[in-house]
């Protein structure tokens, strides 16, 4: 079995998220890069703290596949991503519930894909796709 394979034992609910397997050992690299550690993928004992994450930041990726990013330039708008969460979750972390942090993630995923390239996919988009339970354009807008 690979990487993908292990973590979807663990996280099977995850995998229809996905846009392709591999964005599976994606989102599980990223979620150690904005938590500082990788998560236990024990069978046994499946952590599902981080399992709102996993799905909001997939539906962040297959957004950018869908808009035809390629995927080197996916995992570069992730690396930025996480190190502004990283600043982030300094200074509001402990504010911040599992539900709020995962859509802050995704919030920052479009943040640093606007930084890093000239065509993006419009704010309304990710609003109509990730955020429309959460809030609406203009609360996604001035979050920015």
């Amino acid at each position: 079995a690979d990487e993908a394979d292990d973590i979807l034992s663990c996280k099977p609910e995850i995998g229809k998220y996905a846009h392709y397997k591999d964005d599976i050992v994606l989102v599980s690299r990223f979620a150690g890069l904005v938590h500082g550690f990788e998560e236990r993928m024990d069978p046994n004992s499946p952590n599902q703290k981080h399992d709102m994450l996993y799905k909001k930041v997939l539906q962040g990726i297959r957004l950018l596949h869908l808009c035809e990013f390629h995927y080197a330039d996916v995992v570069l708008t992730l690396a930025y991503a996480s190190v502004y969460f990283r600043g982030a979750f300094t200074s509001l972390g402990k504010t911040m519930s599992d539900y709020e942090a995962a859509h802050v993630c995704v919030l920052l995923i479009y943040l640093a894909h606007s930084f890093l390239f000239d065509e993006t996919c419009p704010l309304r988009v990710w609003q109509q796709h990730i955020f429309k339970k959460y809030c609406n354009l203009k609360v996604l807008d001035a979050a920015l």
